[in-house]
């Protein structure tokens, strides 16, 4: 768990990417955060129709063995899932690229003088502060975590 940032910080995010004000981003937006972690929190939202992207206007998914095979219980395969504008909103909190920079460089310091003491040099401790840095910095690019989501669509799109 995270504190959580304030609305307003949400609003302004929402308004610079989507370059419009808030209220003509989403027909429905609940306030209160659905989860809140150490760089960003998520919302639940409806989003204005004008803003779906035409890929998803089209069925999400198709059933490709037919009920006849499946038993006679089940009449007929159940319909294509319908698309929805029903989204989750990741916000980051505010500075929280500069609050990994700090604190990356206190455990840089650290690792680095640890590793002068006789025998700690097989921890690898900088080398693994970069790796850790590497990590969080990634998070912080949200289009990795689209591109994830992409793809667990893609692969269980059949299911």
């Amino acid at each position: 768990h995270g504190t959580p940032h304030s609305i307003e910080h949400t609003k302004q995010v929402i308004e610079r990417v989507f370059e419009r004000p808030f209220d003509e981003v989403f027909e429905e937006f609940d306030d209160t955060p659905i989860g809140t972690g150490a760089i960003a929190q998520v919302y639940r939202a409806t989003l204005k129709q004008d803003l779906i992207p035409p890929s998803y206007l089209g069925p999400r998914r198709s059933r490709k063995t037919t009920a006849a095979a499946i038993g006679p219980a089940i009449l007929k395969d159940p319909p294509p899932s319908v698309p929805t504008a029903s989204v989750a909103i990741k916000i980051l909190h505010p500075d929280v690229s500069k609050m990994i920079a700090r604190d990356l460089s206190i455990m840089s310091f650290f690792a680095r003088a640890i590793s002068l003491l006789p025998g700690m040099q097989w921890l690898s401790l900088p080398q693994e502060v970069e790796v850790f840095g590497t990590m969080m910095f990634q998070q912080l690019d949200l289009r990795n975590e689209a591109e994830n989501l992409l793809a667990f669509e893609h692969n269980f799109s059949n299911r």
